[in-house]
């Protein structure tokens, strides 16, 4: 694997990106307003019954956990959590876990497997105390809370986000949000965003092949050790 970390304030380097291609047109977040437009009972059924995204949901809830460097006694909560594929993960790897999704198909699968998932909007204000978790990870679900919005759009949404994360973050905790933005400008607009509540590393697996590209941000309350 090649693996590009910064942890500077600034823009993500244009060494980064390629041009956009045809895969972003064909994302369903730059085809559909909400998730809900898209995750029919049908697509929710294809989705959970992909053995491949399984797989690749799986191998990305790793990474992020691999980045969040996290120990077994630390509770985590699932932003966007799907079916529950990467809850899964992190239940069977010994974490304490809850999961948030706002599909309720997903959820009602999630729960069949027994999963503590509950359905809500994590672009929202989060039914969870102050203080509560110490990670927080999402894996391939935070482009949709961006998808067809402007840059100013962007930034404030992201700001608001970020405060809500940071509010039931405990005082040294972190985040690892993998996603799939689908420019620079957006990544880099949704990173200022961040940077208000968030010191912010941004890791990026296969930097230059922009069809096996995978970008994960780092957040965390405290500033990264150099």
């Amino acid at each position: 694997m090649t693996w590009k970390t910064s942890n500077k304030p600034g823009k993500i380097e244009k060494f980064y990106w390629h041009c956009k291609s045809s895969a972003f047109a064909m994302k369903p977040e730059c085809q559909f307003m909400e998730p809900g437009d898209f995750y029919s009972e049908e697509e929710i059924l294809h989705y959970s019954n992909s053995n491949a995204i399984k797989k690749m949901q799986e191998k990305l809830t790793l990474q992020a956990i691999e980045l969040l460097n996290s120990n077994t006694n630390s509770f985590f909560l699932d932003l966007g959590c799907g079916n529950g594929f990467s809850t899964q993960v992190l239940e069977e790897l010994g974490f304490k876990v809850k999961g948030i999704e706002i599909m309720p198909g997903f959820v009602e699968l999630a729960k069949q497997k027994t999963l503590d998932v509950q359905q809500g909007d994590f672009t929202k204000k989060l039914p969870f105390k102050e203080n509560q978790f110490d990670y927080l990870i999402s894996i391939s679900a935070l482009q949709w809370a961006f998808c067809q919005k402007n840059e100013t759009q962007i930034k404030k949404l992201a700001g608001l986000i970020a405060c809500e994360f940071s509010r039931i973050l405990k005082e040294n905790g972190k985040a690892c949000i993998q996603f799939y933005p689908d420019s620079e400008k957006q990544l880099n607009a949704i990173i200022d965003g961040f940077t208000k509540n968030f010191f912010v590393k941004t890791t990026i697996l296969n930097p230059q092949n922009a069809r096996k590209r995978k970008i994960f941000l780092l957040l965390s309350k405290q500033a990264f050790a150099e």
